[in-house]
Formats: structure tokens, C-alpha cells, sequence
């Protein structure tokens, strides 16, 4: 067999190795960047699923309580959450702060006393009506923050949504 044909069955093959590499190297990029987004997704679905939005509570007397609905709705308690909102006039609100949320809907009524938030209730034990508002864009939730499950810190915002953050220095304790 004369040398030209070896010469170009071996170009044929180098340059079809070539390119099963090069595809190769795409569909691992291709997998690798899936198996990124699927564990975000699952880094991120317990904090998916918390909210806080304001509310009203109507008792069934007709007394009104104006609070927050804090939802959990993971499987699993959240920690150190802390909620920032504004009254219906568009002004700060005292932060509500707790060390651990069950799973659940809970309702934190204002208070006028030293501690501003009551003890949170879970909405289904409250008799009469929570409202949440929806109407007026003062009257709203501007941000909160917690710790997961995984101790993971999340943080969302108006507006940049829900996003992971670095957790807050503790100090180290001096002996």
C-alpha cells in the first residue's frame, strides 16, 4: 500500500479524534453546568420557601391587629430570622427578630410595649380573619434574613430576591 494512503487514513483519524474530544469537552461542560443548577436548586429549596408579607388580624370581636405573617413553608425550622418593614405610612417598623420558626403560617401582631412584636401565633389556632395587605406599597415586608437547616444564611430583599449571604461574624469570646 503506498505511503500517501497510511499518511491519510492517520490524518483522518487524528482530526476524528479531535473532534470527539472537543464534543466530548462540550458535553461535560454541558453536564457539569447542569449538576451546578440542580445543586443550587437543592441548596435553595428550603429557603424557597419562606416568606413574610404585613397583615391585619380582624378577631371576631371586631379588634384589629396589625402584624406580620411570617410563612415557613419547608419541612424543617429556620433560625435567627429577622424581618424589616414599613407601616402604612411608608416608616420603619421596629425588626422582629426570632431565634427559631417551626414549619407553618404565624402571625406577630404589633405591640405598643418595650418588646414591639407579640409572641408569633400560628394562623390556624387565631379566630377571625388574617388579611394580608396587597393594595398599598408603603405597607409592606423591605427584607429578611434567617439561617437554614444546613446553616446556610439567606437573605431577601425588595430588590434583588432571594439570595445566599455570608454568615455574620460572631465575636470570640475573651476568657
Amino acid at each position: 500500500m503506498p505511503e500517501w494512503i497510511s499518511a491519510f487514513t492517520s490524518l483522518v483519524a487524528l482530526i476524528a479524534a479531535g473532534w470527539a474530544g472537543f464534543t466530548a469537552s462540550r458535553l461535560y461542560g454541558i453536564e457539569s453546568g447542569r449538576d451546578k443548577r440542580s445543586e443550587d436548586g437543592r441548596r435553595r429549596e428550603q429557603a424557597a420557601k419562606v416568606a413574610a408579607w404585613c397583615a391585619v388580624h380582624f378577631d371576631e370581636d371586631g379588634t384589629r391587629s396589625n402584624g406580620l405573617v411570617i410563612r415557613n413553608g419547608s419541612e424543617a425550622p429556620i433560625y435567627d430570622l429577622k424581618v424589616e418593614s414599613n407601616d402604612f405610612a411608608g416608616s420603619s417598623k421596629p425588626r422582629l427578630q426570632l431565634h427559631v420558626l417551626p414549619p407553618g403560617d404565624y402571625f406577630a401582631a404589633e405591640t405598643g410595649d418595650s418588646y414591639r412584636w407579640a409572641f408569633p401565633e400560628h394562623v390556624q389556632a387565631l379566630s377571625g380573619l388574617v388579611r394580608p395587605i396587597t393594595k398599598k406599597p408603603e405597607w409592606r415586608v423591605t427584607g429578611f434574613s434567617f439561617k437554614d437547616g444546613q446553616d446556610v444564611c439567606w437573605e431577601r430583599t425588595d430588590n434583588c430576591g432571594l439570595r445566599e449571604v455570608e454568615p455574620p461574624v460572631s465575636p470570640v469570646p475573651v476568657a
